[in-house]
This record gives structure tokens, sequence and C-alpha cells, in this order.
């Protein structure tokens, strides 16, 4: 399931930390999760969003992150892709990334297309 949703969206993660930090879910947050499916926004206890989180800032492939991001705005005249390539490649973390997207949006974007 895990594969599925983040195939979509060309997001590669790491399967066994993945599977390691699932083993951290309760029993009825694993269930919820299972019940909900891909399409599902499964009801969970603080506990497996704060796993949920980790999943994605510690298992996920900085690489294929950026890469899905920037193809977001492939073909947008108002956003410069390379620019953003070249803003998004110093940072080496999900966390230093995202803290950054405001201030790399407005260097690579122009209202004139």
């Amino acid at each position: 399931m895990f594969d599925e949703l983040a195939g979509e969206q060309g997001i590669e993660f790491d399967r066994g930390c993945v599977e390691d930090l699932a083993g951290e879910l309760s029993d009825d947050d694993a269930e919820a999760i299972v019940d909900a499916g891909t399409e599902g926004d499964a009801e969970i206890s603080a506990e497996g969003e704060a796993i949920g989180d980790r999943v994605f800032t510690e298992c996920v492939d900085l690489s294929s992150y950026r890469d899905a991001i920037i193809e977001q705005f492939e073909g947008d005249e108002t956003v410069d892709a390379d620019c953003l390539r070249d803003a998004m490649g110093d940072a080496s973390t999900v966390e230093e990334l995202e803290e950054s997207m405001i201030s790399m949006a407005f260097e690579c974007s122009s209202l004139d297309g």
C-alpha cells in the first residue's frame, strides 16, 4: 500500500526504514491504516501521527522528493524549474528542504512568465 502511494508521486522511500517504523504502530493504528486503504484518511492516535511524520522525514529519498517537487513546476512559465533545482541542491534533509521552500519559491518565480 505504501509503495503504491509513494510511487504515484515519484517519491522513493527506504523500505526497511518504513517497515521498522510501521512495526512501532499500535495494533489499533495499524488496523485503521489498513482499513482506510490508499484512498482513505485513517483516524490514528497522536503517536501514530508522529510515526507517520518520522516515515516522511527519516525514510524518504531526498533526491526523489526534490525531483517530485520540481516536476510539479515543469511547464509553469512563472517558475524557473532550473533555479529551483539549483536552490534545492543545498538541502541535505527533508526538513531543510521544506524550511527553505517559501524563499526558494520567491527566488525562482516571476510574475511576467
